[in-house]
């Protein structure tokens, strides 16, 4: 389950060229560091204009996952709505251009795909949306239009598991003849659990929340399980409970390796 970011090859020429956009091709890429296994994905030869030559964007390098593409990624008669790829004059940038948003096309499941975008270049007010197509068939792509330092902001919070406890508290009890199991954990120490939980999930690629999430709680010395409050895996709701040494055996076997906890 990779988020698969692509920024558009003009949007990058024109925010290494200029200092202040510089800032925001930083916050851009150092986003996909954010998310749950994030990866950015651009040709080599951008990729030596904007890292490998530039001793400021270097660094940023050591905070994501890159990945090139070539022409073995090619999809023949690929376009895409909007068009962003005839719209570019320039031969080779077209032909970069045309490689990523092959690369988007086959991102499993489509809707891990993100295009990155600055403003010049995406006149569509009203549509937040990239659609790769072949053969007739079009995919849709979240589209993020760079205007300013945060706004991968509400797009990484909305892409992380969120807290709603509802009934677990710092006491178990019965409920219409069911234990409800507790949480020792503050709310703010539950928090930060649930997000090391789904940092450290495996999680299938047609998956974006598990039904289930677990991590060690060393303050209780024990396993905690955070459960998906909802049957959809595109809602991002978890409530979190201790975990019985009995039932320890629900704990995936490397969540174990990495807590040494059995």
């Amino acid at each position: 389950m990779k988020y698969t970011l692509a920024i558009d090859v003009p949007s990058i020429e024109e925010m290494v060229q200029d200092p202040y956009k510089k800032e925001l091709l930083k916050c851009c890429i150092n986003a996909v560091g954010r998310l749950k296994d994030g990866v950015l994905v651009m040709s080599e030869s951008i990729a030596t204009e904007v890292f490998y030559t530039n001793i400021e964007m270097y660094p940023v390098l050591s905070h994501i996952e890159l990945e090139i593409c070539d022409a073995d990624i090619r999809k023949n008669f690929l376009s895409t709505n909007p068009d962003v790829i005839t719209s570019i004059s320039d031969s080779d940038k077209q032909e970069q251009e045309y490689l990523l948003c092959c690369r988007l096309h086959n991102v499993t499941p489509h809707s891990k795909g993100i295009f990155a975008v600055c403003p010049n270049r995406w006149n569509y007010t009203n549509c937040n949306e990239l659609q790769t197509i072949k053969d007739r068939k079009p995919l849709v792509h979240q589209s993020v239009v760079l205007n300013n330092t945060t706004v991968f902001d509400s797009f990484i919070n909305n892409n992380w598991p969120r807290l709603m406890q509802h009934k677990h508290g710092k006491k178990a009890y019965w409920l219409a003849g069911k234990l409800v199991s507790s949480l020792t954990a503050t709310q703010q120490e539950a928090e930060a659990l649930l997000k090391q939980a789904f940092a450290d999930a495996q999680i299938p690629e047609d998956t974006i929340f598990p039904l289930r999430l677990h991590t060690w709680n060393s303050k209780s010395n024990t396993y905690v399980e955070f459960r998906r409050s909802s049957g959809s895996h595109i809602v991002n709701e978890y409530h979190g409970f201790d975990l019985d040494k009995k039932h320890w055996n629900s704990v995936p076997e490397y969540i174990k390796s990495i807590y040494h906890h059995r």
